[in-house]
């Protein structure tokens, strides 16, 4: 992996594997849809909701510098993410809400799930929420 020292991130599906770290999900390890793991429902019922594709995206979290996972008291937050979708489209859990973003795009809430969607080469259209 590249060292990344800055503070100031712009993850994107272009250089999301420059933030991958130990996580071995990959390309095709989810075969469920955009409402599998979205509730319709909870997009169908907030304002300045529309789908937009994934690379349009932009996570400025870097994950890997989380401070209890660096200090082991917590896995990757993607990690986490990875198994509520699996456990959301198996209906085993309640759906989540859309992914919350700025007008140019920047991820206010969700940063985890979309970057794991990235990591997984998601095609599918992302369910958000715009905020100011």
């Amino acid at each position: 992996m590249k060292s990344i020292n800055s503070k100031l991130f712009k993850i994107t599906v272009n250089n999301i594997e420059d933030f991958r770290g130990d996580l071995i999900f990959k390309r095709g390890d989810i075969k469920f849809n955009t409402w599998d793991i979205f509730d319709i429902n909870k997009f169908n019922n907030i304002n300045n909701t529309t789908v937009i594709d994934l690379n349009k995206l932009i996570s400025n979290k870097n994950e890997l510098m989380d401070e209890n996972y660096l200090n082991n008291v917590k896995k990757d937050p993607r990690e986490k993410a990875f198994n509520l979708m699996i456990k959301a489209s198996l209906g085993e859990i309640d759906k989540r809400e859309p992914i919350k973003i700025t007008k140019d795009f920047y991820i206010v809430d969700g940063n985890a799930t979309v970057q794991t969607l990235m990591l997984l080469s998601w095609t599918n259209k992302i369910p958000v929420e715009i905020v100011s």
